[in-house]
């Protein structure tokens, strides 16, 4: 069975699942990714296309025993993977309790003797986090028109970013579920108190009619992936950051510059 582990060939289409293989020290199982992925780990790997376009004539080049596709993908992709015959797992982070048990399940699934350890240093991580005695009402921006306010893309209800800033006491003002588009008029109604931009455009003006007491810009990188590298950065910056010293995020192409 260690050998047949050893010697599988996986393909990861979310840069989301290919950073929890290289959390679980399975890199050399890789043999291809996503244009999107940015990690220095896989810099020299073949790509497979986008996120919402993958490239199945490159796909089926790499003859791959396992395709890993996320949990928005499947419907768009399982006929195309089957008539392929690609065997395919879907592995969801659409909420944080779906990331955790995602990373177990990849764990049993490579035999991954990291993810034990990984699995509890998250679960402490969580137990630990230092939050406001009051809820703070916030907005989650995870899209919009550069310089603008246009074509405004938020986070709603059991979503995992969502899921990961109620830890602290961040409660989000958005009653929908799942991710999406808000006017500008219907954001100000909802009076949130802090806004969070994951958007990369660090454009605190924008916000002043919201007249909000905090506007936290957040790093699209790792925070625009929902996945184990937000939860590290999130972890180290409400959390004890000696929980991760040793298991840092793996690191991209832009940073290892």
């Amino acid at each position: 069975m260690l050998l047949l582990i050893l010697s599988l060939r996986v393909v990861s289409l979310a840069p989301s699942l290919t950073e929890m293989v290289l959390f679980l020290g399975k890199a050399s199982l890789l043999v291809g990714v996503t244009v999107h992925d940015t990690f220095r780990t896989v810099a020299g790997l073949p790509r497979v296309g986008g996120f919402a376009r993958p490239d199945f004539e490159a796909l089926v080049r790499l003859q791959p025993d396992l395709v890993l596709l996320t949990h928005t993908q499947e419907p768009l992709f399982r006929e195309s993977l089957a008539k392929l015959r690609l065997p395919y797992r879907v592995i969801s982070t659409a909420r944080l309790g779906d990331l955790l048990s995602s990373l177990d399940t990849l764990s049993r699934l490579f035999q991954a003797s990291e993810g034990k350890e990984l699995r509890a240093r998250l679960d402490s991580l969580l137990v630990h986090l230092h939050g406001f005695t009051q809820p703070v009402p916030v907005l989650i921006v995870v899209s919009r028109a550069p310089g603008s306010l246009e074509g405004l893309y938020v986070a709603g209800q059991e979503t995992f970013y969502s899921d990961l800033f109620s830890r602290v006491g961040l409660v989000n003002v958005v009653r929908q579920q799942g991710y999406v588009p808000l006017d500008l008029e219907r954001a100000l109604d909802l009076s949130p108190r802090w806004i969070l931009d994951i958007t990369g455009d660090r454009n605190a003006d924008l916000y002043a009619p919201f007249r909000p007491d905090s506007v936290l810009f957040l790093p699209p990188d790792p925070y625009l992936r929902p996945g184990l590298c937000a939860l590290w950065h999130f972890g180290t910056q409400w959390g004890r950051k000696s929980l991760f010293s040793s298991i840092p995020c793996p690191p991209s192409a832009a940073t290892a510059r």
